[in-house]
């Protein structure tokens, strides 16, 4: 996937390290400072990650920078993908650029480009759908119909 610099830094400024990452052993981990992640998380402040989705990031930021060059290529997995998905907001801007819709329409591409690869091209509505999820699905069939009413 190729992402801007600006990109890898609203990414970067989102994602913190799980204190899993660096603790010794569980014991460590259960002691570090009550929390699971260094940076505190607030509201959609940021995500718990990897430390290689942080050196990933981390290493294409540095390349831009040292190469003076405004995007670049980075190998992501489904993992980072989805992630990133999570953290990307339609609204995002940095360094007085809005990124947030370029981000979100790369990570878009990917999942299809992924799911096209996993299921070929079927028709998402025959996938298995969890009974929890069938039931909400009927609760709104439920609610839609009362105001056909």
């Amino acid at each position: 996937m190729i992402l801007t610099k600006n990109e890898l830094l609203y990414i970067d400024d989102k994602i913190t390290l799980s204190l899993f990452d660096i603790a010794e052993d569980e014991e460590d981990y259960f002691n570090l400072i009550g929390e699971e992640s260094l940076k505190p998380r607030s509201g959609n402040s940021s995500v718990i990650t990897s430390l290689e989705l942080i050196y990933k990031i981390s290493k294409a930021c540095l390349e831009c920078e040292e190469n003076n060059i405004n995007e670049i290529e980075i190998d992501l997995n489904v993992k980072d993908i989805i992630l990133i998905r999570e953290i990307a907001q339609s609204n995002a801007k940095i360094n007085n650029e809005n990124i947030g819709i370029s981000l979100k329409l790369k990570i878009m591409k990917e999942i299809v480009n992924i799911f096209h690869e996993d299921f070929g091209d079927i028709d998402i509505s025959s996938l298995p759908v969890s009974k929890k999820r069938e039931k909400k699905k009927s609760d709104v069939k439920k609610i839609l119909e009362g105001f056909k009413e």
